[in-house]
């Protein structure tokens, strides 16, 4: 195919009217966390064409490819990718001109971390809207005097039964409307929510106050990472989920995200109209998404259907939604979760956003058909773990991101080398690895060879589906021929026997402290770049 490029200017240009477009980033993951465009998806090259039909179904849809645009570091993949994507059909391809270098030197902003959107838009609300937060000291002290307080834990059950705070009770972020009013019935219970480090604590929270609800309602500061700073303690292995959902509470929280609806402007889908956005999918993207929780998902859902719990889906839209400005119809069974994933959605600065009416049987009367279907919860594969070069590797350590590397070669393969500041983690139960490093932005596998650190991955990542995992191309060998500097001796191990930190706690205390200084900081980033697309709406 001919070179067909477009320049940062016209690209800025694209981003601000609002077009459907699908930016990819197609360089490895360490060298995207540590920068890449506040819109780019990342889709390492090697894994475009597995990847790309989920995020951007639509084949006449804009897409345009980048990568670093240095010769040194691999300039030719955005072209590569062009190329591929042309070969799988697609039809408006462009590459970025320049690359990331290119828009650095136009003056472009650079980011980095995971799910940047995101987290940004939580800074936004906290800021915006003033949502109200405790510190642990003072969560810790209301618990310990039996105060009229409630805590829920906004994450997923992965994660929260993992480590969570004491007394806590799991509800993913979704489903804090619908479930708040059997687990605080009485108005005067404080009513606290929290997740790992900030987004989830404040978009719950958040979530909670927009829907009226008479308690008062504060976010945890910080989340667990702030309750660990503080010195206080963790559970580990909780399982306190909600009682099964009264008709009062489902009646409740209808009429209160009827309220949420109308202040925030989510429209419903009748039939005909998801026939129609059906119908046009080939002129504009459309993804369909169920936002209840994946058991119930699992038990029933409709074909062609994608599953992104709602908390998620606005924890992660880069990773869930490839093309800006798509049309996305959410799905649930009775309307609230639904409602309530769609008014961040749209806060978010997503426009053509809407529920489908009647929810799941709705969906079923309105796409002929279509059927619901069962499925059985899978685990991550090789090829959906993504393996760093030792030189990203490397730059990844030297960024600002929270980022850990762990080795489960031997302990004496370990003494004998290994990457500097590395974890020997040889034989640690995966659950123990998980509550050591589940606040960090990327966890790194290594050890004597790469399929030694993918075994690895595979199970941390079977243990919790929201861990960053990467591997070290080639393992720690390669690291060693690149080069690259090498510590020997015993060097830092995590704990074994389910202890749940390292035994090194200030270096991880650092990453904490790391990570929320950089979340913190988004907010003022993103004011420099102008390109914040977020909504403010009046109470």
């Amino acid at each position: 195919m001919p070179s067909c490029t477009v320049t940062p200017a016209d690209l800025r240009a694209i981003l601000r009217s609002g077009a459907e477009l699908a930016l990819i980033d197609v360089r490895e993951e360490g060298a995207f966390l540590e920068r890449h465009l506040l819109h780019a998806r990342n889709v390492p090259l090697g894994r475009l064409a597995a990847e790309i039909g989920t995020l951007a179904p639509r084949r006449r849809v804009l897409v345009v490819t980048m990568d670093s645009g240095t010769e040194e570091q691999g300039a030719p993949e955005a072209l590569e990718a062009a190329r591929l994507l042309t070969r799988l059909g697609y039809t408006n391809v462009l590459t970025l001109e320049g690359g990331l270098a290119g828009w650095r030197a136009a003056g472009g902003e650079a980011f980095s971390g995971s799910h940047v959107p995101s987290k940004a838009f939580g800074e936004f609300v906290e800021r915006t809207y003033r949502t109200p937060h405790i510190l642990a000291e003072e969560l810790a002290h209301l618990i310990e005097a039996g105060a009229n307080v409630t805590v829920l834990d906004a994450r997923t059950f992965d994660e929260y039964h993992d480590m969570s705070i004491p007394t806590a009770v799991n509800v993913p972020g979704e489903d804090l409307v619908r479930r708040v009013h059997d687990l605080a019935p009485d108005p005067n219970t404080l009513v606290v929510v929290n997740c790992a480090g900030r987004t989830r604590s404040i978009i719950g929270a958040q979530a909670l106050i927009n829907a009226g609800i008479p308690n008062r309602v504060a976010a945890l500061k910080d989340g667990t990472s702030g309750w660990q700073l503080a010195g206080l303690s963790l559970a580990h292995g909780a399982r306190n989920g909600p009682p099964e959902l009264g008709a009062r509470a489902l009646d409740a929280a209808r009429k209160r995200v009827a309220e949420v609806a109308r202040r925030f402007g989510v429209r419903t889908l009748s039939a005909r109209d998801l026939q129609r956005w059906r119908a046009e999918a080939e002129i504009r993207t459309l993804y369909l998404i169920d936002v209840r929780s994946p058991a119930e998902y699992r038990a029933g859902h409709l074909s062609g259907v994608r599953n992104v719990p709602g908390g998620q889906l606005v924890q992660a839209t880069d990773r869930h939604l490839g093309v800006m400005g798509a049309r996305v119809a959410l799905i649930d069974d009775d309307g609230v979760r639904a409602t309530m994933s769609a008014s961040w959605l749209i806060q978010m600065g997503w426009t053509d956003v809407a529920v489908v009416q009647g929810g799941l049987e709705g969906a079923m009367d309105a796409l002929p058909g279509s059927s619901l279907v069962s499925a059985t919860p899978g685990t991550a594969t090789s090829a959906e773990i993504a393996a760093l070069a030792p030189a990203s590797l490397a730059s990844l350590m030297r960024s600002s991101l929270a980022s850990v590397v762990l080795d489960v070669s031997d302990p004496a393969a370990f003494a004998r080398g290994h990457v500097p500041g590395a974890y020997g983690v040889g034989g640690a139960p995966s659950r123990t690895i998980w509550r050591a490093v589940a606040n960090i932005d990327a966890v790194v596998f290594t050890g004597s060879s790469e399929a030694e650190a993918r075994a690895a991955a595979r199970s941390l990542a079977a243990v919790s589906a929201t861990a960053p995992v990467n591997v070290l191309a080639g393992g720690t060998p390669a690291w060693i021929g690149a080069g690259l500097p090498v510590e020997a001796g015993a060097g830092r191990t995590l704990a074994l026997g389910g202890a749940a930190s390292p035994t090194d706690p200030a270096a991880l205390e650092h990453q904490l402290r790391k990570y929320l200084a950089w979340e913190v900081g988004l907010m003022d980033q993103l004011r420099r770049s102008g390109e914040a697309p977020f909504r403010y709406f009046a109470p």
